[in-house]
């Protein structure tokens, strides 16, 4: 089976995008490339039916259930881990990360690379050399990369997408992000002469891979260096002949005009004439590029004519010490260089560093990396927040005075009425029914009442585990016991009897007492157990609020957030109820410990007498994580808690009553930064398990189909024994007509309501079974909106285009009726 070709097709859409089918991801074209996408929903469930027809019989239906089932039995999804995109680097790079600290959301560069980078990093662009004078000393070096700042964080900004919420970096102008640095183990020096440091003219000193020859090197208060590098250098006289010369795939014809000690030298290339440019002069051409003339070579013999040494394609560069470095006599903004030198009878220098401060505000985002300028050998660029998984929590209301939390629980997802209320306050811990009781306590004991009580939590936490629970005592019974239920799972504990203990998971109850009389149960948590909260499988935890109507509304706020005054309904006229609370959630740290993580407050309240999320859009989580959250789409507001688990928080103002949604990792989540030598590439794939669709209760005969074209169809047979076939091919009186012996034909087609039908047929059963087994085995070749299937097996069938129909000439009209007329009846499947 090519899984691997189907897979690369449909998922280079980026990270974690898995194959969805129409209901997930809309309506899909009719085209080949999309199956089994727009028959698969978003869980991995075929969506749709497989047709075969009730026309069928004898052997030509034995090969057409075959067909149905290789189709069924062989199909894929790309399964949605909620993993992050796999990150492939190519070429020399080094991440931005320091040992056993990766980048978390509101850390920066310098925070976690507390060493600069140097040629164990990067081996080529960061390579030691040495530098050797005019005089033959050898100078040796080490380069470096050291990052001053670099906050990993959400931001919005006017520059970059008109303000759209942007997790990456955002370095402001003017402040100071990277130095690059060159420090020498024994330091260069040279006698001034003239305020001329003539031990370094004429040499060549190698800048992050790139060779630069010093034409002058002058110290009259600070020290000034100019350099020249180019793709191609020469020495020519005005009597040689143009030479050509070839720079980035373009010729280039140089010609020396004139030479002159005094003037300096004239060119002429590709037909263009310079002025004349005496020594370390350049002159930029009509196209850019530039050449430059490195010294002018005069003689006093007749005999020996003058000369003159030049650079085409070449670069200018000038460092001087406190200066913003300038390439070809233009100033680079973002760039100033310094000198650690000595004066004396010499001067020397133990260190040249590059201050790279943007003029301009930079971003590093997934879309967008950036080069270190002028030089530009290495790049920075971002790949995303690397994530295991994903968990999803959601607070939102049910109807106007309910307030609900959807939570992953160990057993499966939970939805778990929080708080009924009376349109201005909460005045009661569950759901807004009679019976719809959320039983807490901060104890480990607990009375539940059958005729009150609808669930209560068990969780256990120890360490860097934990799991919750969410029960119900489903039966009383004085001869049997006391029957608990897991009310997600459906999982029972039955019969229990006073004095029993069982496990749910990590923890144990114990079962102390209990009346059939009043449908009551009293029990007690074992060690490490609670039922005051909850935690999702991950590690996220949510404190559940729990009655302290003993105290007054302010003495229970301050025994714990979790506290609440209220009477959980059997006591409607007690007053004090809160019109707001605060439900608290933790995080893990980032050794996986619950309960020891960075908090995350959304406040519940009242708007026009309903309840909703009340929490601003900038404020609605805890000061311990970031504060600043960002308008997405309209009325939509996102934001990530500055933390090593670095949760996600969508604030959905568009409903009439506002919620809120968490994204919780699970581990520790961080930013994928590298910076990238010369030439690597930093790219990222689609993630994702590969697993097999559920075709479940699926297959129906063409006769069972009520509303065909309001169905996603996977119709199998061809129009004589399939009326669905039919109709998607519009037959007339010859049902064979389209269809040719030993061909099978594999057809999409848009449906109503963008639906779809993929039709699957031959001119004999056989044909129609080595169509199945195409479909099945051989999706990833598919495209187009029809091919046609010839062949014995499915390793050599071939799958190509139908062939063009010719123009029907008018005059053939009654002949082609004639012929359809005539046509045997022979039974195409």
């Amino acid at each position: 089976m090519k899984v691997k070709q189907m897979v690369k097709r449909m998922f280079a859409v980026g990270a974690g995008v898995a194959m969805l089918g129409a209901t997930a991801m809309g309506a899909l074209a009719a085209d080949l490339s999309s199956y089994p996408s727009s028959f698969v929903t978003s869980d991995g469930n075929f969506n749709g039916y497989i047709v075969l027809g009730s026309g069928t019989s004898g052997s030509g239906a034995a090969l057409d259930n075959f067909a149905a089932i290789e189709i069924a039995s062989n199909m894929w999804y790309r399964k949605a881990t909620s993993a992050s995109a796999a990150v492939t680097v190519e070429g020399e790079n080094a991440a931005i990360e320091g040992p056993n600290n990766p980048l978390n959301i509101g850390e920066s560069f310098d925070f976690v690379q507390v060493t600069a980078f140097d040629h164990d990093d990067l081996p080529t662009t960061l390579a030691k050399g040495t530098y050797t004078g005019d005089d033959g000393t050898e100078y040796g070096y080490e380069q470096e990369i050291n990052f001053l700042t670099g906050w990993y964080e959400l931001f919005a900004d006017n520059d970059y997408k008109n303000k759209a919420p942007t997790l990456g970096v955002r370095i402001p102008q003017n402040t100071d992000f990277v130095n690059y640095s060159m420090k020498f183990t024994k330091n260069p020096s040279s006698p001034v002469t003239s305020s001329s440091m003539t031990d370094f003219v004429d040499t060549t000193m190698n800048i992050l891979g790139q060779d630069y020859e010093i034409i002058t090197a002058t110290n009259a208060t600070k020290i000034k260096l100019v350099m020249l590098s180019g793709a191609e250098k020469d020495v020519m006289r005005v009597s040689d002949p143009a030479k050509k010369y070839t720079i980035g795939g373009k010729e280039y014809e140089v010609k020396v005009d004139f030479i002159d000690a005094t003037n300096g030298a004239k060119f002429t290339v590709n037909g263009e004439a310079t002025p004349s440019l005496a020594a370390a002069a350049t002159r930029k051409l009509k196209d850019g590029t530039l050449i430059a003339v490195k010294e002018i070579l005069t003689s006093s013999k007749e005999s020996v004519r003058d000369q003159v040494e030049f650079f085409i394609g070449a670069q200018k560069l000038t460092l001087e010490d406190t200066e913003l470095v300038e390439l070809n006599d233009e100033d680079v903004d973002q760039l100033t260089v310094n000198f650690i030198q000595t004066f004396g009878t010499e001067t020397s220098f133990s260190k040249i560093f590059f201050t790279w401060k943007p003029d301009n505000d930079i971003f590093i985002t997934e879309d967008q990396m950036v080069s270190f300028p002028a030089f530009g050998t290495f790049d920075i660029s971002y790949k995303g927040l690397k994530k295991a998984s994903e968990e999803e929590i959601k607070i939102a209301n049910s109807g106007n005075t309910q307030m609900d939390l959807s939570i992953p629980l160990k057993s499966g997802t939970a939805t778990v009425r929080l708080f009924g209320s009376n349109a201005t306050q909460f005045n009661k811990i569950g759901g807004d029914g009679s019976n719809e009781v959320l039983l807490t306590g901060n104890g480990t004991v607990l009375t539940f009442d059958t005729d009150l009580h609808e669930y209560f939590p068990v969780t256990y936490v120890s360490g860097t585990t934990g799991e919750s629970y969410l029960l119900e005592v489903s039966k009383v019974s004085s001869s049997d016991g006391a029957t608990f239920k897991d009310v997600v799972s459906g999982t029972k504990w039955e019969d229990k009897k006073a004095g029993d203990s069982f496990s749910v998971g990590s923890s144990t109850l114990t079962l102390n007492n209990f009346s059939s009389t009043d449908n009551s149960v009293n029990f007690t948590a074992g060690a490490a157990a609670t039922f005051n909260r909850l935690v999702t499988p991950g590690g996220l935890l949510v404190y559940l609020p729990v009655n302290a109507s003993n105290q007054t509304q302010s003495q229970a706020n301050q025994l714990s957030p979790s506290y609440v005054r209220m009477e959980n309904g059997e006591n409607a006229s007690k007053t004090g109820y809160p019109a707001t609370y605060t439900l608290m959630f933790r995080e893990e740290d980032k050794d996986e410990n619950v309960v020891s993580g960075k908090w995350i407050n959304v406040t519940l309240g009242h708007t026009s007498s309903k309840t909703e999320v009340t929490s601003a859009p900038s404020a609605h989580y805890a000061a311990t994580g970031s504060d600043t959250t960002y308008e997405d789409t309209t009325n939509l507001y996102v934001g990530y808690v500055n933390s090593s688990l670095g949760t996600k928080i969508t604030h959905n103002t568009d409903p009439s009553q506002d919620t809120v949604t968490l994204t919780y990792y699970g581990e520790e989540a961080y930013g994928q930064f590298f910076v990238l030598g010369n030439g690597a590439v930093a790219s990222s794939s689609a993630g994702g398990e590969l697993t097999r669709v559920a075709v479940v209760d699926a297959v129906k005969l063409d006769s069972e189909v009520a509303d065909a074209a309001a169905q996603n169809l996977i119709v199998v047979g061809g129009p004589c024994v399939n009326s669905v076939s039919a109709k998607l091919l519009a037959s007339g009186s010859d049902c064979a007509a389209g269809f040719n012996p030993g061909e099978a034909r594999l057809k999409m087609f848009e449906q109503t309501g963008g639906k779809l039908a993929l039709l699957v047929a031959g001119y004999e059963g056989a044909d129609t079974k080595l169509a199945g087994k195409i479909v099945a085995h051989r999706s990833g070749e598919l495209t187009g909106e029809e091919v046609v299937v010839k062949g014995k097996t499915r390793q050599d069938a071939t799958i190509t285009a139908p062939a063009a129909k010719p123009v029907a000439k008018a005059d053939d009209a009654a002949a082609d009726a004639d012929a359809a007329a005539t046509t045997d009846d022979t039974t195409t499947s």
